[in-house]
């Protein structure tokens, strides 16, 4: 932001949902996972009047229940975005004061920005970086903090299987072969 350069770059900064949503009842539900389904949940239903958004009444370019997911202010939240070099804290203002969400804002700002900053955990794991449009091809990646990145490398590529959860799988998968193994 304070250099020469800054005023003309076209810069996003990625988050998750869960640092981004603005809808109270979604954004208080405390886990990752959590916001995740609720804000998917909201996009599959029909515009709701009686919402928690300050112009719930007025969302008449909103195509589900999410009252932030107005077309047009989500794209002037876009050009915002990428018009002055923001970080995460100032979306999220942008799109209180504006009413649009700040996170699909941000990933519609993707393709025309020339610099994206995102989380590790966004960076390494492929289908993550294509659902968000970001390509590794012909640009330049830098990694800050770089010694974290094995652990964030291992984290998105592994999983943990607890004791218990394992003698479940295996008393389900024996049941299974015992009704179903003839028929494999």
């Amino acid at each position: 932001r304070r250099t020469d350069w800054g005023k003309d770059l076209k810069a996003v900064a990625l988050a998750s949902r869960k640092s981004t949503c603005i809808l109270p009842k979604v954004a208080n539900l405390g886990s990752a996972v959590r916001v995740n389904a609720a804000c998917l949940d909201l996009q599959k239903k029909k515009p709701d009047a009686a919402s928690d958004a300050p112009s719930a009444s007025k969302q008449a370019k909103s195509t589900n229940g999410c009252p932030y997911m107005d077309e047009d202010k989500r794209l002037d939240l876009r050009d915002s975005v990428l018009a002055e070099v923001t970080d995460i804290e100032d979306v999220v203002s942008r799109g209180r004061a504006s009413g649009a969400c700040p996170y699909y804002a941000s990933r519609s700002a993707v393709r025309p920005a020339q610099l994206v900053t995102l989380p590790y955990t966004s960076l390494v794991h492929k289908g993550t970086r294509e659902a968000l449009g970001v390509s590794l091809k012909g640009n330049i990646v830098v990694i800050d903090e770089a010694h974290n990145l094995i652990e964030a490398i291992n984290n998105v590529h592994s999983a943990t299987l607890t004791e218990s959860a394992a003698a479940m799988l295996t008393s389900l998968f024996a049941d299974y072969l015992e009704r179903f193994g003839t028929r494999l």
